[in-house]
C-alpha cells in the first residue's frame, strides 16, 4: 500500500489522461465520422455512433479501477492494519474488473469498426483497399480480445492489424479529408 501512495500522482495523471483525453478524442472522432456518413446510412451510421461511444464509455470506466488501489490503501495504512492479502485481493480484484471492462469495450469498438469499414466501402469515400483491410484487421482484433477474455495472451499481437488500419485511414485523411468533404457536400447537393 505505501508503494502505491508514492505512486498515488503518477497513477491519477495516468487515469486522468485516459478517461478524459482518450475519451474526449473518441467522442470529437465519432461526431465527425458520423456527420459524414449519416446521409450514407442514416441506421447504420448511428449504430455505429452508438457502439463506439459506449464502448468509450466502458473503457473509461474501467480506467478508473485503475483508481481504487490508492482509496483502499490510504485506508489500510490509516488503520494501522498492513496485512497487504487484503490489498493484494482488491489489487487483483479491480485489474481484474479493469482488463475485463477493457475486452468488451474493444469487442465493441471493433463491431464499430467493421460498421465504419462498411459505411466507407459503400460510400467510397476511401480507396477500396481501406475498407477491406479494417474488415481484415477488425476482425483479427475481436478475435484477440476474446482470446484475452478466454485466458489466452494473444491480444497485444492481434491489435497490430487494426491498429496499422486506423493509424494509415487516419494520415489518409488528414491529407485527402478536405477533398472528402467536397465530394461528400457535392453529393449532398444532388440528393435534395
Amino acid at each position: 500500500p505505501i508503494q502505491i501512495i508514492d505512486e498515488k500522482m503518477k497513477l491519477m495523471m495516468g487515469a486522468f489522461f485516459i478517461v478524459i483525453f482518450h475519451t474526449l478524442f473518441n467522442f470529437v472522432l465519432l461526431v465527425i465520422m458520423f456527420n459524414t456518413l449519416k446521409l450514407t446510412s442514416p441506421n447504420l451510421s448511428f449504430i455505429y455512433l452508438l457502439s463506439s461511444a459506449f464502448s468509450t464509455l466502458i473503457l473509461a470506466f474501467g480506467a478508473l479501477f485503475l483508481l481504487l488501489p490508492i482509496p483502499v490503501g490510504e485506508a489500510i495504512i490509516q488503520s494501522k492494519d498492513l496485512d497487504t492479502t487484503i490489498f493484494s485481493s482488491a489489487i487483483n480484484l479491480f485489474s481484474r474488473i479493469n482488463s475485463y471492462l477493457y475486452q468488451f469495450g474493444m469487442i465493441l469498438w471493433g463491431c464499430g469498426g467493421l460498421i465504419l469499414c462498411y459505411l466507407l466501402q459503400k460510400e467510397r469515400l476511401v480507396p477500396v483497399l481501406f475498407p477491406i483491410a479494417g474488415y481484415f484487421g477488425y476482425l483479427i482484433f475481436i478475435i484477440g480480445c476474446i482470446l484475452e477474455l478466454s485466458g489466452m495472451t494473444f491480444g497485444i499481437i492481434f491489435s497490430v492489424p487494426g491498429g496499422l488500419f486506423e493509424i494509415l485511414l487516419s494520415i489518409w485523411l488528414i491529407i485527402n479529408g478536405y477533398k472528402i468533404g467536397n465530394v461528400y457536400e457535392y453529393r449532398q447537393k444532388l440528393q435534395i
